[in-house]
């Protein structure tokens, strides 16, 4: 609550401030921090239990955030701690099944070993058994000792012992009495030898004949200390604990020991329990069976034997890390908390002070207003920003197709003049003037429309006539790497719009296209009618859409808001970030609007809602295009070209030098010809659809250094990478004699014997015109 509701409620009672015994009151808003108290007159005591309320909320809220930050934190650290129990106890629980793995391995030898061989043959075989399970308790740290006793207890061979004590007896050794008992993998308490003083845990298995019945006992003692210094590791994992245990609980191997293992029979018994409900692993949180504190427990059977892993990570431990986590957002977070106190008190003073919030509110009023008008000659002034931003981005392809027409008339020309004697062939050069000469024309129209007065001159215009026109705007304001695809209904509904605006509105959005796709990719127009029923329309009535979408990057959602804003660009220093609110103010002046939809990765789509006007207009045409003379067989030089008339022109200059000429349209093409037959030199334009002509010249410096060849263009900045050392450049628009030195520079370039001689050329896709 600002000063605005507190002066209202001290000065209600007297318009100048001072006391009155009839209450008059001004109508004055109430205060505002966060939603509005109410409106007019309020007393004294209302207003101070509306503030308590406010200071209250505001302190209660970010305390609660608080706890339930600090809840949320703890949740996670418990999470953790189960993820990283589970993953040690698998790994644990993996390595101990490894272990008893070689135990195995020792088995299946001593049972080959002595399979079919009575006792005494086994004894008298006893030197070499003995080596080879020696070398066993050698290579294999876990062992201790490997023994092989008879049906009576007496060993048989050993891997520790050689020669054995004649009257050494084992029989009453539980390992044997569980083995003559039954057939199954036994692991004893922890014991210490009778031979050798050492502790050590007996894993043994029963030996049997051919018809099953018992003959003795294989026992392999195992180190303890093994699996000690492997548990060991895992303490510096975050693990407390790390337990080998019998599944009748007694404890076989524990990481750190403990000197004096005391059983808790009450959390043994709900552990016992637990292992019965789910016998093959669990993580359960509980009480340790030893030292009775809280713990995350996880455990996990070994595979064959009678055996458990269990590691465990101590609560204390959660909460210690817990706690180291929370130390500075809490400091932090008390502190803000009595920040925000102190500021709320701050707002508590400034509350007494009605008049001056109302002197800086009309202040605040006066300056809006003076933004406002600001505003208004900023937008002026934009609209010319945008014509000149415009104008920059189109420069460079309208300068390439004016070099391209003037290289038709050019070369047209020249031929016609060296020709005139011959009337078919100056007809179909007269018309490649005329088809250069009507497209100059109507480039020359678009660069006029950004020279009216910025005046809106809204027509009304069917656009399914002006597709033809639109597709070659969309054309010439991307690159050649760039497929432009346009789509109208047929049945399209009249529009009102500025043609000039709308012209400079596709423009702004295909040179963001072209931008948002420096690879290449797809440019699509469409334009549909669309009515209430079959769209949600952000305007109501008929209107015709008109779309614009690409295959590019895409705008991330946080920009999506912004990128009609004035100056907004996502392009540094190359934006200018004037294109977009110059298409959002054409649609508004069209009395429609404008939509965009993107994804990162997907391209953007951008639709101008354009409404339906009752009005019969009439449709334009399209220009007719040219036509191609028959092709003519024979020993050619090879022209890359993609614009028909601009290869018609060149290869007539090549006629004029003398040079028979085959033409390909793109240097894919050029490739596939080029490794079907031989040319004596190529001449190929930089900038096409596909693979451009450096890629091209770099190509075939490895391929073909031999073969001599000529780039030509109009864009200097396509020359501005490096390019192989035998390539000449001409300039467009040339001459026949510029060709001509051109050829001839190249020639030079190429040592003598280096060049290729001609061959006669088949492809199917090579389009060759007549010589004369």
């Amino acid at each position: 609550m600002t000063g605005n509701a507190i002066g209202a409620m001290e000065n209600c009672g007297s318009q100048d401030g001072r006391a009155s015994p009839v209450p008059v009151c001004d109508m004055i808003s109430a205060g505002e921090v966060g939603a509005k108290i109410g409106a007019g007159c309020r007393s004294r005591s209302s207003g101070h239990w509306a503030l308590r309320i406010v200071t209250a909320g505001s302190l209660l809220v970010p305390i609660a955030l608080l706890i339930g930050f600090a809840v949320l934190s703890y949740t996670e650290r418990a999470r953790a701690a189960r993820e990283t129990v589970y993953s040690q106890m698998v790994l644990v629980q993996e390595h101990v099944e490894r272990v008893f793995g070689t135990f195995e391995l020792i088995r299946a030898y001593i049972d080959e070993a002595t399979d079919g061989l009575t006792n005494d043959q086994v004894r008298a075989d006893e030197v070499r058994i003995h080596r080879k399970l020696e070398r066993f308790s050698q290579d294999y740290p876990q062992v201790q000792g490997i023994w092989v006793l008879d049906e009576t207890g007496r060993p048989l061979v050993s891997a520790n012992i050689f020669p054995l004590p004649p009257n050494l007896d084992l029989s009453d050794r539980a390992y044997f009495k569980a083995q003559v008992k039954e057939d199954k993998p036994y692991i004893s308490e922890i014991m210490v030898g009778r031979v050798q003083d050492s502790r050590f845990f007996q894993v043994s298995y029963r030996r049997a004949r051919a018809d099953g019945s018992f003959s003795g006992v294989i026992a392999i003692s195992v180190q303890p200390e093994y699996f000690n210094s492997y548990f060991r590791k895992y303490g510096q994992s975050g693990i407390n604990h790390v337990t080998l245990w019998r599944d009748d609980a007694t404890v076989l191997v524990r990481f750190p020991e403990l000197p004096n293992m005391n059983i808790q029979d009450a959390n043994l018994e709900r552990f016992v329990k637990t292992i019965a409900r789910k016998p093959d692993w669990d993580v359960i949180t509980g009480r340790g069976v030893f030292e009775n504190v809280p713990r995350t427990i996880g455990y996990h059977k070994v595979a064959g034997y009678p055996l458990y892993v269990s590691v465990s990570i101590d609560d204390a431990q959660v909460w210690k890390a817990w706690r180291e986590a929370m130390l500075w957002p809490l400091l932090i977070g008390i502190a803000g908390i009595f920040g925000l106190f102190q500021l709320i008190r701050i707002a508590v003073r400034f509350a007494e002070s009605e008049s001056r919030a109302r002197g800086e509110l009309e202040d605040e009023k006066r300056l809006r207003e003076q933004m406002e008008e600001e505003r208004h000659a900023i937008e002026e002034a934009l609209y010319q920003a945008q014509k000149m931003e415009a104008v920059a981005r189109l420069t460079a392809g309208v300068a390439h197709d004016f070099n391209n027409i003037l290289m038709i008339v050019r070369g047209s020309a020249e031929a016609l003049r060296r020709r005139a004697t011959d009337p078919a062939r100056s007809g179909r050069l007269i018309d490649a003037i005329a088809a250069g000469a009507e497209r100059g024309q109507t480039l020359t129209r678009q660069l006029l429309a950004f020279s009216r007065p910025s005046a809106a001159q809204a027509t009304t215009i069917r656009l399914q006539g002006l597709a033809a026109e639109l597709k070659r705007l969309l054309v010439q304001s991307t690159r050649a790497d760039i497929d432009v695809e346009v789509a109208m209904a047929g049945d399209l509904w009249p529009v009102r719009v500025d043609r000039n605006a709308f012209e400079v509105a596709l423009i702004n959005l295909a040179v963001n296209a072209r931008d948002a796709m420096p690879a290449g990719g797809r440019l699509n127009l469409l334009a549909r009618n669309v009515t209430a029923d079959d769209a949600a329309l952000p305007l109501t009535g008929e209107a015709v859409t008109v779309t614009v979408r690409d295959t590019g990057s895409g705008i991330a959602p946080d920009h999506l808001g912004k990128v009609f804003e004035p100056f907004f660009t996502t392009k540094g220093q190359a934006g200018r970030g004037l294109g977009l609110s110059q298409v959002y103010g054409f649609a508004r002046n069209a009395g429609g609007v404008v939509t965009i939809e993107s994804s990162l990765g997907r391209g953007t789509s951008v639709t101008l809602w354009l409404p339906r006007v009752k009005a019969a207009v009439r449709d334009s045409g399209e220009p007719g295009g040219l036509t191609m003379a028959a092709a003519r067989p024979g020993h050619a030089m090879l022209l890359v070209e993609d614009n028909p008339c601009v290869a018609a022109s060149v290869m007539e200059m090549f006629k004029g030098l003398g040079y028979a000429v085959d033409w390909v349209t793109d240097a894919e093409r050029a490739a596939d010809v080029l490794a079907g037959g031989s040319y004596e030199l190529v001449l190929c334009d930089v900038v096409m659809p596909g693979q451009s002509g450096l890629d091209l010249a770099e190509s075939l410096a490895r391929s073909r250094p031999d073969l001599p060849m000529i780039l030509m263009t109009g864009y200097s900045e396509m020359l501005e990478q490096a390019t192989p050392a035998k390539i000449e450049i001409l300039w467009k628009p040339f001459s026949e004699a510029a060709l001509g030195e051109a050829i001839a520079r190249a020639f030079d370039r190429i040592r003598a014997g280096e060049h290729v001689a001609s061959e006669p050329v088949t492809a199917d896709n090579v389009i060759r015109f007549p010589g004369v």
